[in-house]
């Protein structure tokens, strides 16, 4: 029984390129990438608060409208208590996606460098974003 907790506790080890491939596949699922890049010095993503969306792709805005790809189209709006962390992944560069992480666990990561490989445990919803549960920098 503790070995089942602690492997649902740690999620679905899913390959970076299976996740960033077809993400809605593990919507409302726990899952656990490795080699994905994090930047602890900034805690928006890349434009602040809006992600691009990916070329040829139209995203819903909500009441059967779409937003074509030219235009600014996802907010990551963090809930309280959590803030945005800039996720890289290395095998897709191109792939962009929200994620939070708990102020408290943002606070205990390293400051002063750009990129740290880490392996993230996270849940959420490709259209919402992911929360971080557990990380564990290094490779």
């Amino acid at each position: 029984m503790a070995l089942m907790g602690s492997l649902s506790a740690q999620g679905l080890a899913v390959d970076p390129v299976q996740f960033t491939s077809n993400p809605s596949s593990f919507n409302g699922k726990m899952v656990s990438v490795s080699g994905v890049l994090i930047n602890p010095n900034n805690p928006t993503p890349p434009a602040p608060g809006v992600m691009p969306a990916a070329p040829g792709a139209s995203i819903s805005a909500g009441a059967g409208t779409s937003v074509a790809p030219s235009a600014t189209v996802v907010r990551c709006n963090a809930p309280r208590g959590f803030v945005a962390l800039d996720v890289d992944f290395p095998t897709d560069p191109t792939f962009q996606a929200c994620f939070f992480i708990s102020q408290a666990m943002f606070n205990g990561l390293p400051k002063g460098q750009d990129k740290i490989q880490a392996i993230l445990t996270f849940k959420g919803d490709h259209r919402v974003g992911y929360t971080v549960t557990l990380y564990k920098l290094g490779k």
